[in-house]
């Protein structure tokens, strides 16, 4: 098998997320050589998806999450990127002399620890044991990749500690959108987006109980489910159909990134009432459009958004406010917010290329 300087790891089934970064590295006029880059995936459907690119390849296997798809393959690259982990238990099968070669691009709810307050003591003293091995594994990572989001960076800190980080964002020019995409169309009613997909994550009913108290005003609710847990996405369209049919509209289908930019740009207020990492995508498009955006004041957002001095609003606030409060324009004071906003198109690729740059000077014993 041909030796590669780059191999990636398409570990997760996202068709969007993996798309982007085959898609960049394989553009020439990015600049990347894309010859030195394998992308391997253990899953049929996202292979099939991106076998038009030469440089993917599919690990046949019955168990896809396994780590024997990268203990195969890493004899054969310099360097380890593994896009996500989605299951750590099998995560820690890697062999540890392949270690020290891997780049961990989180998407941020993998490097979420094991909750270690909910179960009996022995399950709660078996997490803890497991989170230790994680932290220790990690620190063995030269390094981790993360979105140009600052929450990524507090996320990875708070959970191991201080780390060598690259910024690493899926960029395509395509997808960058511009004033020309977004929609213009005046809308009488309060457009409200809450959560970004259908996990409990985004607490869905929680914040609609907030919500109920403006019921009778001119509001129109969205609730994205085109992907997540299947029993809480029809839990969540029953509770729907029994509290609020006539105001809430349920998108199923998946949208292009061009056209939920035209959808983000007709919202005007959007409610991620997370604790963790998460939607960030979503939310630094939100922001750089300057919607008006809510947060759980004891998650990762509000704090993110509150060491960078980018105005929000939190949803206890959505007990008490009126509905003028809640129509209210926030002032913002900067012009561009650093590791909030999108960052422009170019900066997003030269950190990659700073990083392949880095990388391929190194010399790994």
């Amino acid at each position: 098998m041909k030796h590669y300087r780059f191999i990636h790891f398409l570990w997760f089934p996202s068709k969007t997320f993996c798309t982007r970064v085959v898609k960049m590295i394989n553009n020439p006029e990015y600049g990347f050589s894309s010859e030195d880059h394998l992308f391997v995936t253990p899953h049929k459907d996202l292979y099939a998806h991106l076998s038009s690119f030469s440089n993917v390849v599919l690990f046949e296997t019955n168990s896809p999450f396994d780590a024997k798809m990268i203990n195969s393959f890493a004899p054969h690259g310099n360097w380890l990127i593994i896009h996500s982990i989605p299951y750590w238990q099998k995560a820690f099968f890697i062999k540890r002399k392949y270690q020290k070669k891997i780049i961990w691009r989180t998407w941020g709810s993998d490097s979420i620890l094991f909750n270690t307050k909910k179960g009996s003591t022995l399950v709660r003293s078996l997490k803890m044991t497991l989170n230790i091995f994680r932290k220790k594994m990690v620190h063995r990572f030269y390094a981790v990749g993360l979105s140009s989001s600052y929450i990524d960076y507090i996320d990875i800190i708070q959970n191991y500690g201080k780390l060598k980080t690259f910024e690493l964002p899926y960029a395509d020019k395509d997808i960058s959108f511009s004033e020309d995409q977004l929609s213009h169309e005046s809308h009488s009613s309060l457009n409200i987006l809450v959560g970004h997909s259908g996990t409990p994550l985004d607490n869905h009913i929680n914040v609609l109980n907030f919500l109920k108290r403006f019921k009778g005003e001119d509001i129109r609710i969205y609730l994205l489910l085109s992907y997540g847990d299947s029993d809480y996405i029809k839990k969540i369209i029953q509770y729907v159909k029994d509290y609020w049919p006539d105001k809430i509209e349920i998108i199923t289908e998946y949208m292009t990134l061009n056209q939920f930019n035209v959808f983000c740009s007709k919202m005007d207020i959007c409610i991620f009432d997370g604790l963790q990492s998460y939607a960030i995508g979503n939310i630094s498009t939100l922001a750089t459009m300057r919607k008006k955006l809510v947060f759980n004041r004891n998650g990762l957002w509000h704090q993110a958004f509150s060491d960078k001095g980018f105005p929000h609003m939190c949803t206890d606030e959505l007990e008490s406010c009126s509905f003028e409060e809640l129509k209210e324009n926030l002032v913002f004071e900067k012009e561009y917010y650093e590791g909030i906003d999108n960052k422009p198109f170019e900066e997003k690729i030269e950190g990659w290329k700073a990083m392949f740059s880095e990388l391929s000077s190194k010399s790994l014993k």
